[in-house]
């Protein structure tokens, strides 16, 4: 499953640590900022759901 978080750099790594504690994260992005804002940007997380079990690539298979 992938998520975007937006917000301030604080916000969304605070959001990400959040996330990491309920699921199991394969990857987190960088923050990036916005092209119109220099305090807002978005992270990109990659995670695993309780129910789709990784696959042999480390990603769930698609559905």
């Amino acid at each position: 499953m992938r998520i975007r978080i937006t917000g301030t750099e604080a916000e969304t790594r605070h959001a990400a640590s959040l996330i990491a504690e309920l699921f199991p994260v394969l990857e987190t992005s960088r923050f990036y900022p916005n092209r119109q804002s220099i305090d807002l940007g978005r992270v990109y997380m990659e995670i695993l759901s309780a129910d789709r079990p990784p696959s042999a690539g480390g990603y769930p298979p698609s559905p």
